[in-house]
């Protein structure tokens, strides 16, 4: 019997068509839905970690948990094996108040507070000292950084009391109005 080479590129055409690869799909956790009440999670120390789980499990809490404070606010935390990954906090009425992301390693990534109007408040960038904050029309009010000129950039591991920083300062009606620089070692938090 022979087999002319349209069939095997027909057959190898369907093979390869049959087939996927992992990256093809999206591979969908049932653990990762799964939502509970925050206070059936517990803590414990691993490896310089406080990690969640749940009560009557063995392993580490994949999936999010909601508790309600006293003002009526949500809170909604995302946990990966333990690890926090997210808060997020609504008013009621389920407009957003607050999110917090996180990296593993329990370092804060970003933070933004938000009006009831939906406009944003306050950003929070890595932590330190990187912020903005807006009125509640929308506009910014204040922005602040460090390390922006040359000489903190190319030093910035170096001689950290001397590392600048900036704020800068606008008006409620969009006009710039200041700058304040100062070095980081005059700071005190």
């Amino acid at each position: 019997m022979t087999v002319s080479n349209n069939h095997i590129i027909l057959f190898l055409l369907i093979l390869f068509s049959s087939c996927s690869t992992k990256s093809d799909k999206k591979i969908k956790s049932n653990a990762a839905d799964r939502i509970c009440e925050c206070s059936s999670l517990l803590t414990r120390e691993e490896r310089g970690f406080y990690l969640q789980y749940r009560d009557g499990e063995d392993t580490f809490y994949t999936g999010k948990c909601k508790v309600t404070r006293d003002d009526g606010n949500e809170l909604t935390y995302n946990y990966l094996k333990g690890h926090v990954l997210e808060i997020i906090e609504r008013y009621p009425g389920g407009i957003l108040n607050e999110e917090m992301y996180y990296d593993t390693t329990g370092r804060m990534l970003n933070r933004t507070r938000y009006y009831r109007n939906g406009h944003k408040s306050y950003v929070v960038i890595f932590g330190d000292h990187t912020y903005e904050t807006f009125y509640e029309n929308g506009r910014i009010q204040r922005k602040g950084g460090y390390g922006f000129t040359k000489e903190d950039i190319d030093n910035k591991y170096y001689n950290l009391e001397e590392v600048r920083l900036y704020d800068s300062v606008w008006k409620e009606n969009g006009l710039f109005d200041s700058v304040y620089r100062y070095s980081k070692g005059s700071i005190t938090y």
